[in-house]
C-alpha cells in the first residue's frame, strides 16, 4: 500500500513539473512605434523599472546591422531610419535577458495637401493620401491605449494570486480526502 501511494505523488510531482510555466521575474520587455520614419521605443523590466543605459539594435529583416542606439535612464530611445523597412529591434541587458521586437511598414505614399481653396485647405489629393491621413490619425489615438495595455498585461492581479492559491487549497484537499478515505478502510 505505501509502495502505491509513493507511485501515485511521484506520478503527481511529474504531473506538476510538466504543468509549470516559466518564472517572469525579471523579464524585459521591448515596445517601438514608427512614426514616419523615427522609430520611438522603450525598454523595461516586467515590473515596470525602465532599461537604463542598454543598446537597442537595430537589423532589417535578413539580419544585417542597419544601427544602434542606446537607451537613456527612462528606457526610453529614438533612431530615424534612412528608409521605409521592415526591421527588428532587440535588446539583451547581459544578464540573460533580452527581447525583440518586429516592426513593419507599409508602402503607402506620404500624404500631401492640395491647397486650391479655403474649405479644401487640408482635403487630400487622393484617396490613397486619404488613407494616409486617417490611418496616421487613428495610430495617434491608439498608440497610448497599446502602451497602457502592454503595461497592464504585465502587473499581477488580486484574481491571479488567488486563482494560484485556490489551485493549492485544491490540491490539498484532495491529498486530505485521499488520506481520510485510506483512514476509513484501516478501522
Amino acid at each position: 500500500m505505501a509502495r502505491v501511494h509513493y507511485i501515485v505523488i511521484q506520478g503527481l510531482m511529474v504531473f506538476l513539473l510538466f504543468i509549470t510555466s516559466p518564472v517572469y521575474a525579471h523579464k524585459v520587455k521591448l515596445f517601438v512605434s514608427a512614426e514616419g520614419l523615427t522609430l520611438h521605443g522603450y525598454a523595461y523590466f516586467s515590473g515596470g523599472n525602465s532599461v537604463q543605459n542598454i543598446p537597442v539594435l537595430i537589423q532589417d529583416m535578413a539580419g544585417n546591422s542597419i544601427g544602434t542606439v542606446q537607451t537613456d535612464a527612462q528606457g526610453k530611445f529614438t533612431y530615424v531610419l534612412s528608409q521605409a523597412q521592415a526591421v527588428q529591434l532587440s535588446i539583451n541587458t547581459g544578464d540573460g535577458h533580452q527581447a525583440s521586437y518586429q516592426l513593419q511598414f507599409s508602402t503607402q505614399p506620404s500624404a500631401t495637401v492640395v491647397k486650391t481653396a479655403p474649405l479644401a485647405e487640408k482635403m487630400p489629393a487622393d484617396t490613397a493620401v486619404l488613407s494616409t491621413l486617417i490611418e496616421q490619425a487613428v495610430y495617434q489615438q491608439v498608440q497610448p491605449l497599446r502602451e497602457q495595455l502592454e503595461h497592464y498585461e504585465e502587473k499581477v492581479r488580486l484574481h491571479d494570486i488567488l486563482g494560484g492559491l485556490g489551485y493549492i487549497v485544491g490540491i490539498l484537499g484532495f491529498w486530505f480526502f485521499v488520506q481520510g478515505r485510506r483512514l476509513a478502510r484501516k478501522e
